[in-house]
């Protein structure tokens, strides 16, 4: 699904910025 993908996408995207 689209949305799961950008959901994990976002995550990503946070986990990366906070790190």
């Amino acid at each position: 699904m689209p949305i799961l993908f950008a959901l994990d996408s976002t995550m990503v995207l946070i986990q990366n910025l906070v790190h």
